[in-house]
């Protein structure tokens, strides 16, 4: 099976704490758990595979095209998302405008919203948020919040999504309705990293695990 995304030999160095030569591969369509201990480095090499921070040695291969580092601006054109632990959504915006923000739907150089309400509705369909895309965010518990995430993410085509510590703040049967979301996703062909520090739920969810 083909890696989307293949790292080699990623660095990266602050005065206390070494990213130290981490190799790994997803392929196409799977769900990757990568799992340690807090301050282990998880979230400095999600940040490094979604443009955030420039590694300082390694190579990263997305769909076969090496990179010595990504951009955000690449990453997203790339069709690498990632969802933060610290949900990046705007609480007094509805639905549709967190799901297209800054990717709006335009006709004759106006925003086109029945377009982009009708589009949130099947986004949201896929996701399994039965709620209106008219609805604030405001009003709409963690675990919605998160799905409005994977919401834009796919609405902008996502081909890998990293979901970091994605269950954090989520009850048990929030939980399961994620994994099923991802499990859903999964078989669309959209490859996911499952970054936790929660053994049982790595193991449940992830087709391959990196320590």
């Amino acid at each position: 099976m083909n890696a989307i995304l293949q790292v080699e030999n990623l660095t990266k160095q602050y005065a206390d704490f070494k990213l130290d030569h981490v190799s790994f591969s997803v392929p196409k369509g799977t769900i990757m758990g990568l799992i340690g201990e807090n301050g282990a480095g998880k979230s400095t090499l999600s940040n490094i595979i979604s443009g955030v921070l420039k590694p300082d040695g390694g190579q990263i291969f997305f769909e076969g095209k090496e990179y010595k580092e990504l951009t955000i601006k690449q990453a997203k054109d790339l069709g690498i998302k990632m969802v933060h632990q610290e949900l990046l959504v705007l609480p007094k915006l509805n639905v549709t405008a967190n799901i297209f923000i800054g990717s709006e739907y335009q006709n004759h150089g106006w925003m086109d919203v029945p377009k982009m309400h009708e589009k949130a509705s099947e986004l949201l369909n896929t996701v399994g948020l039965s709620i209106s895309p008219k609805t604030r965010v405001a009003e709409i518990d963690i675990a919605g919040r998160q799905m409005i995430e994977i919401a834009r993410a796919i609405a902008t085509n996502a081909k890998i999504i990293i979901l970091d510590e994605p269950t954090s703040s989520l009850s048990d049967v929030e939980i399961k309705k994620l994994f099923e979301t991802v499990n859903r996703l999964k078989k669309q062909g959209i490859s996911f990293i499952f970054v936790s520090h929660r053994l049982q739920e790595v193991l449940t969810l992830s087709d391959r695990i990196y320590i």
